[in-house]
C-alpha cells in the first residue's frame, strides 16, 4: 500500500522526525502547507521495517555485522511517527483502513430577490432564530414586510439573503392571493355546496404604477447625490472646454524689475570709512554696537550702527543693499552682543583692506571695562590661606619671581 513520509528537518520534530501517513490523507497537505515538508517520499510499503529500510537502507548496509545493533531496522524506528490512518498490527504490518470521507454540508442554494413570492411563508434567519415568516408585502424601503408566524409580531427583511427556504408557496406573482366563496344567494358557495375557490386578483395598472413610485422614493436620496456629482463634473468639463476654445494663452506680463541701488562711491570705500571712525580699542558701555577688532585681528560690525553711519551721510539703499558690503568681505552674522537680546548680534569677519591698522581691543577688556581678573579670585579665605603657606615653604632661588608674583595675587 502507498505511504507518504514526510522529512527531515520537519517544524515540528517531536514526535519524530519523519512522519508517516496514508496516500489518501487530508493531513499530508497539512505537513507541506504547516509542517515545512519538502519534496515528500512515496513508498510502496506493507510493514514498519519496510518504511524504515527506505529510508536508512544506506547507513544499515554500513553495519554489516550481525552484533552491531545499527545494522537492524529497529535502531531507527524511534526516528519515525505513523499517523493514526495509518494502523500498525503486532507483528509490524501495516493497515491502512479505509479512511472516513467527510460529507459535505448540503450546499443551500440561495434565493434570490426575483423569485421571492409576497404571500409565501419561508423560514428566515431573523437574529439567532430561524422562524417561519409569511411575507405580506413590499417595503418601501426595500426589501419584505411579513409576519412571524410564532410571535405575530410584524418584521422586516432587507434582503433575500435571510430567507434560507420557502415552507408554503400560497402566492402566484408578485401579491397575496385572496381566498373567496361563491354565494349562490343562499349563503353556500359555489353553488350551494359550500366549496372555496382561490382567486388571485389582477394587477392593475395603478398598482404597478404605486410600486414604481414606491421605489423611486426609496431611492431618491442615492439619485439626488449622484446627479449632484454628474452635474459638477459637466460643469468641470465645460469649463475646461472653455478653456481650450479660448485658443492660445495670453503672454505673461513681462516683470517690471526695480532700479539697482547705486552707491556714490565703491562700497568698499565707504565701509573703510565707516570702521576708520567708529572702531575704538575701548569699550563704551552706551555703544555697545559700535565695530571693533578683537585680538585675533577679527573684524565684528553690527548691522544697526552700520546703517545709522549710512543714515547720517544720507545715503540711502534697502536693507539688503546696505548689508551687501558685508557679505562681500565674508562678514556672517554669529556673535550677540552681551547682556541684550539674542537678535542683536554683530556680523564677524575678517578685516578689509585698507583697515589693517585699525586699534585692536584687549582680552581682557569686558562688557563693563574694569581691571584684569585674578585667576585665583575663586578661591574661599581657607584655601588662600593654605596656598599662602605652601608658597611660603617654597624657598628654590630660581622660583622666586613666580613665588612672589602668586602672593601678589592671593593678596
Amino acid at each position: 500500500m502507498k505511504l507518504i513520509i514526510h522529512g527531515p528537518n520537519l517544524n515540528d520534530q517531536t514526535k519524530g522526525e519523519f512522519h508517516v501517513h496514508a496516500s489518501p490523507c487530508r493531513d499530508n497537505t497539512r505537513e507541506v502547507r504547516e509542517n515545512g515538508s519538502v519534496n515528500p517520499m512515496v513508498v510502496d510499503a506493507n510493514s514498519v521495517e519496510d518504511v524504515v529500510t527506505a529510508i536508512y537502507a544506506d547507513h544499515m548496509a554500513e553495519h554489516p555485522e550481525a552484533d552491531d545493533p545499527y545494522g537492524s531496522w529497529q535502531a531507527y524506528e524511534h526516528d519515525f511517527h505513523f499517523a493514526p490512518c495509518v494502523k500498525i498490527g503486532e507483528d509490524g504490518s501495516i493497515a491502512t483502513p479505509e479512511l472516513e470521507r467527510r460529507t459535505p454540508a448540503p450546499s443551500r442554494n440561495p434565493i434570490r430577490k426575483r423569485d421571492v413570492r409576497v404571500g409565501s411563508t419561508y423560514a428566515v434567519k431573523v437574529g439567532a432564530q430561524v422562524v417561519e415568516v409569511r411575507l405580506d408585502a413590499e417595503s418601501r424601503l426595500g426589501g419584505w414586510v411579513g409576519t412571524n408566524l410564532v410571535t405575530g409580531r410584524q418584521v422586516r427583511i432587507k434582503s433575500a439573503a435571510k430567507l434560507r427556504r420557502v415552507i408554503n408557496d400560497n402566492s402566484k406573482g408578485t401579491h397575496t392571493m385572496a381566498t373567496t366563496t361563491k354565494s349562490n344567494g343562499n349563503g353556500n358557495g359555489n353553488g350551494g355546496n359550500g366549496e372555496s375557490v382561490t382567486a388571485v386578483p389582477e394587477v392593475t395598472e395603478a398598482q404597478k404604477q404605486q410600486t414604481r413610485q414606491a421605489k423611486l422614493r426609496s431611492q431618491r436620496p442615492a439619485a439626488k447625490s449622484s446627479g449632484a456629482k454628474a452635474s459638477s463634473s459637466k460643469a468641470s468639463t465645460k469649463a475646461s472646454t472653455a478653456k481650450k476654445s479660448t485658443g492660445a494663452k495670453a503672454p505673461k506680463a513681462a516683470k517690471v524689475e526695480a532700479p539697482k541701488f547705486e552707491w556714490p562711491k565703491p562700497a568698499g570705500e565707504l565701509l573703510v570709512e565707516y570702521l576708520t571712525e567708529r572702531v575704538s580699542a575701548e569699550f563704551n558701555a552706551g555703544q555697545e554696537a559700535r565695530p571693533y577688532v578683537n585680538s585675533n585681528g577679527r573684524l565684528f560690525v553690527h548691522s544697526t550702527d552700520w546703517a545709522e553711519w549710512l543714515d547720517s551721510k544720507h545715503i540711502g539703499g534697502s536693507k539688503m543693499d546696505r548689508a551687501e558690503p558685508l557679505r562681500q568681505i565674508g562678514q556672517t552674522r554669529a556673535t550677540p552682543i552681551p547682556g541684550t537680546d539674542h537678535r542683536l548680534a554683530f556680523y564677524s569677519g575678517p578685516v578689509p583692506k585698507g583697515a589693517e591698522s585699525l586699534p585692536r581691543r584687549a582680552a581682557n577688556g569686558g562688557a563693563g571695562g574694569g581691571a584684569k581678573r585674578s585667576p585665583l579670585s575663586r578661591l574661599s579665605d581657607g584655601q588662600r590661606a593654605v596656598v599662602k603657606a605652601a608658597l611660603a615653604k617654597y624657598t628654590v632661588p630660581k622660583d622666586k619671581a613666580v613665588r612672589d608674583e602668586l602672593l601678589e595675587l592671593l593678596g
